[in-house]
C-alpha cells in the first residue's frame, strides 16, 4: 500500500487542528462562565443524569481511572457541589448527589456538558462514526511506542491543559 502525499497529511492534521481548536475554545467558554473545568463538569453532568452513582460508576463512564475519578471528586466536594452519601445497609458504599450549587454549576455552562467531542461523536451517522474508528485505531497503532497507557485514560481537557484542571 503507498504512503499518503505530503499534501494529505497536512490537510488531515489541519483537521485536527480544528478539532483541538473548537475543544479548547469550548473548554474556556465553560470555565468563564462556571469556574470548573471540562472533566468537572462532565462528572456532575453523569450525577444529575443519575444521582446514587458510585465513584467508580462514574470513572467508567468518563473512562478515567479511578483515581483520577477520586481527585476530581474530591476537588467538587470542596466547592459544594457533591455530596457522599454512605448507604444504611453497607457503609463501604458511598453514592454521589449534586447539590444545589452543582445543579446551579451546570445549568450555567453552555454548549454540553459531557464534552464538545464527544456530544458531536455522538451526532454522527454510525458508518461514519465506525470509518473515524477504524482510521484513529490504525494512527493510534502507529503511535504506541510514543503512548503510555495512562494517555488512554487521561482526561482530554487535560492533555489540553485547559483552565481549572488543578483547582
Amino acid at each position: 500500500m503507498p504512503t499518503a502525499t505530503p499534501e494529505t497529511a497536512l490537510a488531515v492534521l489541519q483537521q485536527f487542528r480544528l478539532v483541538v481548536s473548537a475543544m479548547q475554545g469550548q473548554y474556556q467558554r465553560m470555565h468563564r462562565q462556571t469556574g470548573l473545568s471540562g472533566a468537572q463538569l462532565w462528572f456532575l453532568q453523569e450525577i444529575a443524569s443519575e444521582p446514587g452513582l458510585t465513584l467508580g460508576q462514574v470513572a467508567q463512564r468518563l473512562a478515567i481511572h479511578q483515581s483520577t475519578a477520586s481527585n476530581q471528586l474530591e476537588k467538587l466536594v470542596r466547592r459544594g457541589l457533591v455530596l457522599r452519601n454512605k448507604q444504611a445497609v453497607d457503609r463501604r458504599v458511598t453514592r454521589l448527589q449534586l447539590t444545589e450549587a452543582g445543579h446551579a454549576a451546570l445549568a450555567a455552562s453552555s454548549g454540553p456538558a459531557r464534552g464538545l467531542l464527544q456530544q458531536t461523536l455522538l451526532t454522527m451517522p454510525e458508518p461514519e462514526l465506525q470509518m473515524l474508528h477504524a482510521a484513529l485505531s490504525a494512527l493510534g497503532q502507529r503511535l504506541g511506542p510514543w503512548l503510555s497507557e495512562h494517555d488512554a485514560h487521561t482526561p482530554l481537557a487535560t492533555l489540553l491543559g485547559q483552565p481549572g484542571q488543578d483547582e
